[in-house]
């Protein structure tokens, strides 16, 4: 399976799919961390990248108001994270949709995020790799993993 740019939680749902159909390889880049758990809100910084994803925001509010279901998914509101059992037993959901709003500015809250991602696919029997936003995970689970030599 590969995806480039699912914004927020569609990067999850993408995962979720990826894992239950069994997929051999994984290669993703995730992106608008901002909006995992269907928020919007976005803290205020003083830069133009902020100002430009707090648009991209109130344009995506607005069109959930009118169209429900659209871009936001009931089955990954903001209870549903941290995803992986292990960053669920160091944090919670209120904390996460803190690290969320406060993702576009800055990097390390963009990588908490993709490790409790890579987590959740470790515990799914895959080995991963990440890289900046780039996710890699091979499922060891699977006959049609080939070894280091092969």
């Amino acid at each position: 399976m590969v995806f480039f740019g699912a914004c927020g939680s569609l990067s999850d749902a993408a995962m979720d799919f990826a894992v239950q159909s069994g997929a051999q390889h994984i290669l993703c880049r995730t992106c608008c961390h901002d909006n995992i758990g269907g928020n919007t809100v976005i803290v205020k910084r003083p830069s133009t990248i902020n100002r430009l994803f707090r648009l991209k925001n109130l344009i995506h509010q607005t069109w959930t108001h009118h169209v429900p279901g659209h871009y936001f998914s009931s089955q990954y509101t903001w209870h549903d994270y941290p995803r992986s059992q292990a960053a669920g037993k160091l944090s919670h959901s209120g904390e996460f949709l803190e690290i969320c709003q406060h993702s576009v500015d800055s990097d390390i809250c963009r990588a908490l995020i993709d490790l409790d991602r890579s987590l959740y696919l470790a515990e799914h029997g895959y080995q991963v790799w990440t890289k900046g936003e780039l996710i890699v995970a091979v499922n060891t689970q699977s006959p049609m993993t080939i070894d280091k030599h092969g």
